[in-house]
């Protein structure tokens, strides 16, 4: 068996807030950001439409 750094998936918020800070403002190639929002696309359509009281006003 092979002995990873890591022993669990839990992270600090610190650790978080730094991988966050470091991957801020980083480019996608535009072939990622195809994907990504073909994967949204195909969320939001199967989400269905609610009755929304304030939207119906």
């Amino acid at each position: 068996m092979k002995d990873y750094k890591r022993k669990n998936r839990s992270v600090s918020q610190k650790v978080r807030d730094k991988i966050s800070r470091t991957l801020t403002g980083r480019k996608k190639s535009a072939d990622h950001a195809r994907h990504i929002a073909e994967g949204m696309r195909r969320y939001w359509q199967s989400v269905p439409e609610g009755n929304n009281e304030e939207t119906d006003q």
